[in-house]
């Protein structure tokens, strides 16, 4: 390898909240990354608004829930939704949302969901990554090639000025968003309706306190055939952004937004012809709804807009992606680091992939369910009032159920639900998310969901407050990180079904791994780690010390 080539253990590219969220999830772990950005900053656009509950538990186990929860919109201004005519008119239909706020915190969550913007979010993801001395972001530089080999990729890199470089990496994330560079050069297919709608997003700040009326409005859905579209709260405050649908298929152009038409929208749809109003961006954009034909190629992996690319009607597209990074990072983490064999890195499709296509079709059936399908419908442009699910997916939000070789079955079923977008029943079969629940571990009061991330977390239900010895034989070993506890909380064993002397293994990405209902020794333990490490010895038992 000639010397003047940079080499990483992992290159990332897109500097959006999925590479960010990448990168500071394997720092946690004491990974290096490098990330390559095509443009000279992070997004100064809104977008992305909605970051759910499941969401807001990574950053929570990244150290970050703080920072980006100070940002939020306040929950008593990010909780409703209206259909009206106009800001100003009565409205036709208000509803929660079930998936932001209080309600989608206790007793579900220790971390509830909010609503806050992708050009807020990202600085918070930035500046903490830097803090952490793990990663480096390169702005301006754009990945234009890649070639694989059995050891690892080499990566070309075009800056602005045109000038290129290489850079050497064992694994490559593709978070480069729906037109992915990496995707294409991996000769990745997607799949699905690629031009749903047109829509021009319109920034813009202005004292809409005449038409809200008091009312708490995060978002509004306008019923106004002459400028049907969206109003969205972007502070709690004074900046919104307009969302304008318009058809090219009628001679409609984005170019025919300047500031003046822009104006003209935002006073059609808060219904106040004398409107004060200043611009602040302009951003048009095109609807899909398009999965990948897969995940990954070789030592390449795809996640965010450049692994499925959703409609945003309920605002799954931001979450899913910050949950692939985070399903993906702790796998790489321990390959890189020595204690998982390469084949875990398969069961990152094996998850995520039907979890993708699930969730891009129900972001389709609400857009549909609101008219914003144009090319599906073939009609004019409209807004309709939506279908029962939308913005109440607390299943689609906690219901993640993974199958794969990282999961060993015990013979439990999944709990059976009527409809699995809005309802959710906490189990811990192998393969769910880890039920919150919070329990007194060291003297502090954490939750369940705490105890895992920076590795596994081995549980014991204790009938008092002894441990069996096999907890001490697999956390003592240093070349697997596992923290095991012993939890004598009644609550814990009832909820995670487990007798006295019953074990779970949590998963750094907080889903169940492996559940001994009745308990296991410290052989069984070890075999199950291996399981899901794809490792023939993940750690060593010391035949001296007796089984539990």
């Amino acid at each position: 390898m000639p010397d003047d080539i940079l080499e990483v253990p992992v290159l990332i590219a897109g500097a959006g909240p999925v590479g960010l969220t990448s990168a500071l999830a394997l720092s946690r772990f004491g990974v290096r990354s490098l990330i390559v950005e095509r443009h000279d900053r992070i997004s100064p656009h809104p977008r992305a608004r909605f970051i759910n509950a499941r969401s807001m538990e990574i950053f929570r186990q990244l150290g970050i829930e703080t920072a980006v929860r100070a940002l939020a919109v306040p929950d008593e201004l990010a909780s409703t939704v209206i259909w009206a005519p106009s800001l100003s008119a009565p409205e036709v239909r208000q509803v929660v949302i079930e998936t932001l706020g209080p309600t989608s915190g206790e007793p579900l969550s220790p971390s509830p969901g909010l609503c806050t913007s992708q050009d807020l979010l990202d600085p918070v993801l930035l500046k903490e990554l830097e803090a952490t001395g793990q990663s480096e972001v390169r702005f301006g530089c754009r990945l234009t090639g890649l070639e694989q080999d059995e050891a690892g990729v080499t990566v070309t890199c075009t800056g602005q000025d045109g000038a290129t470089s290489k850079i050497r990496a064992r694994y490559v994330v593709g978070a480069d968003g729906p037109n992915s560079t990496v995707r294409e050069l991996c000769g990745i297919a997607m799949h699905g309706p690629a031009a749903l709608g047109n829509t021009v997003n319109i920034h813009f700040r202005a004292d809409l306190s005449a038409a809200l009326r008091g009312r708490p409005v995060n978002l509004a859905m306008i019923l106004n055939p002459a400028q049907p579209g969206l109003l969205l709260n972007i502070d709690g405050r004074q900046r919104w952004t307009a969302q304008a649908i318009f058809q090219p298929s009628a001679g409609q152009a984005a170019e025919e937004f300047d500031e003046d038409r822009c104006r003209q929208v935002v006073r059609a749809q808060v219904g106040l012809p004398d409107l004060e109003v200043t611009i602040l961006g302009m951003a048009p954009w095109t609807s899909a709804a398009r999965v990948a034909d897969r995940l990954s190629e070789g030592r390449v992996f795809l996640a965010g807009d450049s692994a499925q690319e959703m409609p945003p009607a309920g605002g799954f597209g931001m979450n899913t992606g910050i949950q692939e990074a985070h399903n993906l990072a702790w796998k790489l983490a321990a390959v890189i680091s020595g204690w998982a064999g390469a084949e875990l890195l398969a069961t990152y499709d094996e998850e995520r992939l039907a979890l993708a296509r699930w969730i891009t079709e129900q972001a389709l059936l609400n857009l549909k369910s609101v008219g914003r399908d144009e090319n599906v419908t073939g009609g004019p442009p409209q807004v309709k009032l939506g279908r029962p699910e939308f913005f109440r997916e607390l299943g689609m939000v906690f219901g993640a159920a993974y199958e794969s070789a990282a999961v060993i079955p015990d013979g439990s079923q999944s709990p059976s639900v009527e409809n699995p977008v809005t309802d959710y029943v906490a189990s811990a079969t192998p393969g769910h998310r880890a039920p919150h629940l919070w329990v007194e571990v060291d003297g502090n009061r954490v939750s369940t969901l705490d105890l895992a991330g920076a590795g596994f977390a081995l549980v014991e239900a204790a009938s008092s407050g002894s441990r069996s010895a096999a907890l001490d034989v697999v956390a003592s070993n240093p070349r697997v990180p596992v923290r095991a506890l012993a939890c004598a909380d009644p609550a814990l064993a009832t909820t995670y079904g487990l007798a006295p002397g019953g074990m779970v293994l949590i998963r750094p990405d907080g889903h169940i791994g492996w559940r001994a209902p009745v308990g296991a020794d410290a052989a069984e333990i070890v075999s199950a780690l291996a399981t899901i490490l794809a490792s023939a010895e993940p750690v060593r038992v010391d035949p001296r010390v007796p089984a539990c």
